[in-house]
C-alpha cells in the first residue's frame, strides 16, 4: 500500500510537471525494470523494496493514464469512455489467474508478465499529448498540433 501511495503522489506531480505521455512513458519503463530486476531477488528484502517500486510506477500509470483519457474525451462521452477505460484491468486479472496456472514458477512467472509492458518504450512516439495539458502550460500551438493529429485520425476536421 505505500507504493500506491507514493505513486499517487510522484506521478500526479510528474505528469502535472512534465506531461501524460512523459508520465506514462517513465512509469512503464520503470514497471519494466522494476519487474525484470524482481526476477533477481536474493532476499525477501529485496523483493519487498522492488513490489513497492512496481506497485508505485503501475498506480502512477494507472491515474496518469485515467486523466489522458478524461481529458481526450469531450464531456458528453467522459462518463462512458472513463467507465470502459477499466474493463481492460479486469480481463488482464482473469488472464494473469490462467497464465498462472500455466507458468508455475514465480520467476517465469515475473518475466512473462514484463514482456506486454515493453509496450510503453513507444507510448512518447505513438501518442500525442493532452491538449488540455499543453494549454494550461501555455504551449496553445502544439495544443493545436495534437488536436489536428487526432481530427487526422479520427477523420474530421479540426474547427
Amino acid at each position: 500500500m505505500s507504493g500506491l501511495l507514493i505513486g499517487s503522489f510522484v506521478f500526479g506531480w510528474i505528469s502535472d510537471t512534465f506531461g501524460r505521455v512523459n508520465a506514462l512513458t517513465l512509469g512503464g519503463i520503470l514497471l519494466t525494470i522494476i519487474q525484470v530486476l524482481t526476477v533477481f531477488s536474493w532476499n525477501y528484502w529485496m523483493f519487498s523494496l522492488l513490489n513497492l517500486g512496481a506497485a508505485a510506477s503501475g498506480i502512477g500509470m494507472y491515474l496518469v493514464a485515467y486523466v489522458f483519457v478524461f481529458e481526450w474525451s469531450s464531456p458528453s462521452w467522459r462518463t462512458n469512455v472513463c467507465i470502459l477505460a477499466q474493463i481492460p484491468f479486469s480481463i488482464g486479472f482473469l488472464y494473469l489467474t490462467l497464465i498462472a496456472y500455466f507458468i508455475r514458477d514465480w520467476r517465469d512467472f515475473q518475466l512473462f508478465i514484463a514482456i506486454p509492458n515493453l509496450l510503453h518504450f513507444v507510448f512518447k512516439y505513438l501518442l500525442p499529448e493532452s491538449p488540455r495539458w499543453l494549454a494550461s502550460r501555455g504551449r496553445v500551438e502544439e495544443a493545436r498540433d495534437s488536436m489536428a493529429f487526432a481530427a487526422k485520425m479520427n477523420k474530421r476536421s479540426v474547427p
